[in-house]
């Protein structure tokens, strides 16, 4: 049984207006995205239904900044699956070149950032909900050196509501029999980045990464 599987996207880099089209470096905020097309072929299928293309997913992203505040959100349409979720949306102030605090819908610190995967369908951290997790919080980082030092604390998941299954990131859940839900989560993260082998490339190596759940 074999299935295989390619990926087309299309990247968004203009905005298009009723007076035409508006260059990127014109507009006071950057926008983002992709429109995203599978193309599989599942040789235990019918012929009729064994080859095919399918539209998979729509992304669209918004990034700025004014004065010491900056500001980006993700938003994903899943067609194939059939739900619509945010994937962060968060704002940040930024202390000075070294400190800053960012609330909302932000990335949890933990492990490696922004993720370790290299695959498409990245990997058993991402399901476990150790990897690319979004939570609703404030979070903290400060940067010394060659040091980067993150605390922060969630208040609940991105939509506080464990019965909600639509989502981008893996979070407990609560199926009616089981209760489950994030309420109170500490993290704690240090990384150090240095150049481990001469002549090579700098490497970010996470010393210390701790999450601590409260009830």
């Amino acid at each position: 049984m074999k299935k295989l599987s390619l990926s087309l996207l299309l990247i968004i880099s203009s905005v298009a207006t009723s007076s035409g089209l508006v260059l990127a470096d014109e507009l006071p905020f950057t926008l983002s995205g992709h429109a995203r097309v599978n193309y599989g072929h599942q040789d235990w299928l019918i012929p009729d239904f064994r080859d095919g293309f399918e539209f998979e997913s729509f992304k669209l992203g918004v990034a700025g900044e004014s004065d010491q505040f900056s500001y980006k959100a993700e938003y994903r349409w899943y067609e194939n699956v059939d739900f619509n979720t945010v994937r962060f949306a968060d704002l940040t102030y930024h202390f000075n070149e070294r400190t800053e605090i960012t609330g909302g819908i932000t990335q949890t610190p933990f492990g490696l950032q922004p993720f370790a995967s290299n695959s498409f369908w990245f990997s058993v951290n991402y399901y476990l909900g150790f990897e690319d997790d979004y939570d609703a919080g404030v979070k903290i980082n400060h940067q010394r050196g060659n040091w980067d030092f993150q605390a922060a604390y969630f208040m609940n998941d991105e939509y506080n509501d464990a019965a909600k299954f639509a989502r981008y990131s893996f979070d407990v859940a609560d199926d009616g029999e089981f209760r489950n839900s994030e309420d109170g989560q500490y993290n704690v993260r240090a990384n150090y980045t240095g150049r481990f082998i001469r002549g090579g490339q700098r490497k970010l190596v996470p010393l210390i990464s701790m999450a601590i759940f409260s009830t």
